[in-house]
């Protein structure tokens, strides 16, 4: 796999967006967190690592009931200018990236992608059912581009839908699930746990996709700092940090 890297820094793209970076380089950090996982993996029995299936996550803690799930729902936001930061991994190649996420509301989004020198890797836009693809990378897949658009929206209806969902609940000794339908033909399972409710996965499927979505740093307000995507028939995956609210 090829992986194509920068050097981290502060920069100013080609459309005139100012990206925020992350503050320090994580490469020390990343080859110590490897070194720890290698050491982990020599001491596991083969075949210990095999990814289970949804139904059997597991959550510590009690199952939070509808009010709560209900009131986590409505706490994500319909609208906003965040700055990110994110690993993508398209048909082999791994992009780290910088970029802005504007959102007007779940129809009506844009996404700008730049590596951490400036390159240009992908910046589209999606108006109601319209996608326009702004600028690509040559080495970035127009149909990727366009799964990735899809994705963000799934991101953005997921919770919408699940609001409008609320009776499907199901109560488990560690968590709830609840079952919904997006009106873009998604069927999810939303998985809740905890004192505060969070939601901490969903799984998503429209005939042979599957997509799965973590949710992870919840911040005071309740949003999710860190999202992590995988869109397994399209071999897409996305690791994305909120990195800051733009003015």
């Amino acid at each position: 796999m090829n992986t194509y890297r920068t050097a981290p820094g502060n920069l100013q793209s080609r459309r005139g967006h100012v990206f925020e970076l992350l503050r320090d380089s994580p490469q020390a950090v990343r080859h110590q967190t490897v070194a720890a996982m290698l050491a982990i993996l020599l001491l596991l029995p083969v075949g210990c690592c095999r990814r289970g299936p949804a139904s059997a996550l597991h959550f510590s803690g009690a199952a939070p009931d509808r009010r709560l799930v209900r009131q986590v729902l409505l706490q994500f936001p319909a609208h906003f200018r965040r700055s990110i930061f994110a690993t993508l991994h398209v048909s082999g190649h791994a992009f780290n990236v910088v970029g802005q996420w504007t959102v007007e509301n779940s129809d009506h989004f844009s996404f700008a992608a730049v590596t951490e020198i400036g390159r240009l890797v992908v910046h589209f836009r999606q108006s109601g059912k319209k996608i326009s693809i702004q600028q690509i990378a040559a080495r970035f897949p127009r149909h990727s581009a366009l799964r990735l658009c899809g994705d963000l929206h799934l991101i953005l209806t997921g919770p919408v839908s699940a609001a409008a969902d609320i009776n499907q609940l199901q109560i488990q000794p560690h968590d709830t699930i609840l079952r919904v339908s997006s009106r873009t033909g998604w069927r999810g399972k939303l998985y809740f746990s905890g004192t505060d409710g969070r939601l901490q996965f969903a799984r998503w499927t429209q005939g042979r996709r599957v997509v799965t979505i973590r949710y992870r740093r919840y911040n005071s307000a309740g949003h999710p700092q860190r999202l992590i995507l995988r869109d397994q028939q399209a071999h897409f995956s996305m690791t994305l940090d909120f990195t800051g609210e733009l003015p």
